[in-house]
């Protein structure tokens, strides 16, 4: 369904981005931590969310998705570089971060 792939996206973004502190600390955060693992489960979940219906498809309960509105851009870039995971280099540039919370605000995609 749609809520459980950008669920699924915004939550492996985010556990993603905790793994280096998770390291860290002493836990072993990714069973798997083989950059084709690591990129494996970011094309799963991406593949996810594009074989979904659009956003708007909600009607008017679509605001619900919008903490998962970084969720493509950061799984995007784990596919490119799973290193970045490790390196606790993920994320977006203040602008691009800013401007795609907006668009996705008003065109309903997040």
């Amino acid at each position: 369904s749609l809520l459980r792939a950008y669920g699924y996206a915004a939550g492996l973004a985010a556990y993603f981005r905790a793994v280096p502190e998770l390291e860290r600390r002493g836990r072993k955060p990714l069973v798997d931590g083989r950059p084709s693992a690591v990129k494996s489960l970011a094309e799963r979940a991406l593949d996810s969310l594009n074989s979904c219906g659009p956003v708007s498809d909600l009607g008017s309960a679509w605001p619900a998705l919008l903490p998962a509105w970084q969720a493509r851009a950061l799984l995007t870039q784990v596919v490119k570089d799973p290193m970045l995971v490790a390196n606790g280099q993920m994320g977006l540039p203040e602008f691009s971060r800013r401007g795609r919370l907006i668009w996705a605000s008003i065109t309903m995609r997040v």
